[in-house]
C-alpha cells in the first residue's frame, strides 16, 4: 500500500480514532469474508446456493 492510498482511506472514511479504523476494516473486509464463507459452503455441500442440481 502506498502512503497516498492510505491517506485517501483516512480522508474517505473520516478516521479520527481507533473505532473509525475498526469500522473501516469491517466495511472493507465484510464482502471478502462473505464470499469466502459462501465458497466454503458451496465446496462442502457440492452445489451452489440456489442451485437446483443436487
Amino acid at each position: 500500500m502506498t502512503t497516498k492510498f492510505l491517506k485517501t482511506l483516512i480522508e474517505d472514511y473520516n478516521i479520527k480514532d481507533t473505532n473509525d479504523i475498526k469500522d473501516m476494516l469491517k466495511d472493507l473486509l465484510s464482502g471478502t469474508i462473505q464470499t469466502m464463507l459462501e465458497a466454503e459452503i458451496e465446496h462442502e455441500l457440492g452445489y451452489a446456493k440456489h442451485s437446483y442440481e443436487r
